[in-house]
């Protein structure tokens, strides 16, 4: 429980009414990543200056290590607590205090968005690669609605030489032509934006992501890393060394 991760918005606060959305990403003792479900997290939400107002939040579990939750306020004025536990183990920095129950979300503010996902960090050549962009206000909280201009783009050189190679990921709203594809950032119109890319280079790309036009960086230290390792052996693409070598170490 302690070496697995939570993030998005819902730890700091949510609209009334809305959504605060979290994500857990489950990790082992010695912090490696989860690829499968199972875990039994539970996540509740109590007043936090009383301890009472005791509210079940439902655990979605994605069958990839990730779990989604939401928690909802029914009013301003109260702080809640916002408690994810594991076979009764706080999960990372649990219980999380203070969260706001806002009217409505003040202005997008690009240094406070969060970034989050397996895709930031890693990806496998020839396989979708992803992660998510959560839009909030100066206060962290979630916007709830989409319309930010966010520009991804991936920069890395290739194994057989040449130079610096760069490609910009396309744009799309939910529902649009090409939304399910790789290589574009999808605004969900919840103030989400759900990233997807592929590359074909096992080598490490510099990763990237703006707000406007390539001037506002987002939250977070950038550009990030990824590191590409070598998809499915392709039979094709495969080669035989014919040398035969024999006994005495001389080449035939």
């Amino acid at each position: 429980a302690a070496k697995s991760l939570v993030y998005g918005a819902g730890v700091r606060g949510a609209v009334v009414n809305g959504a605060g959305r979290v994500t857990v990403r489950a990790r082992d003792a010695n912090g490696n990543y989860a690829v499968a479900g199972g875990d039994p997290f539970r996540a509740y939400v109590v007043d936090a200056s009383t301890g009472t107002g005791y509210a079940d939040v439902t655990m979605t579990d994605n069958g990839d290590g990730t779990y989604s939750a939401e928690w909802s306020p029914a009013s301003t004025g109260t702080e809640y607590e916002l408690n994810i536990l594991l076979r009764g183990t706080p999960v990372a920095s649990s219980p999380y205090r203070g969260l706001k129950a806002v009217s409505a979300a003040g202005a997008a503010t690009p240094a406070m968005f969060e970034a989050a996902g397996d895709g930031l960090e890693r990806a496998v050549a020839g396989e979708r690669a992803t992660f998510r962009i959560e839009a909030t206000d100066a206060d962290g909280v979630g916007l709830a609605v989409g319309g930010s201009d966010l520009t991804v783009t991936l920069t890395w050189t290739p194994s057989t030489g040449g130079g610096l190679q760069t490609k910009t990921l396309a744009k799309k709203n939910a529902g649009d032509a090409g939304a399910d594809d790789t290589d574009v950032v999808v605004d969900n119109g919840d103030g989400t934006y759900a990233v997807t890319y592929t590359v074909t280079a096992a080598v490490d790309h510099a990763l990237d992501v703006r707000e406007g036009v390539g001037s506002n960086a987002i939250g977070g230290d950038w550009p990030k890393n990824v590191a590409v390792t070598a998809g499915a052996t392709d039979a094709s693409r495969s080669s035989v060394d014919q040398t035969i070598r024999r006994s005495d170490d001389q080449t035939i």
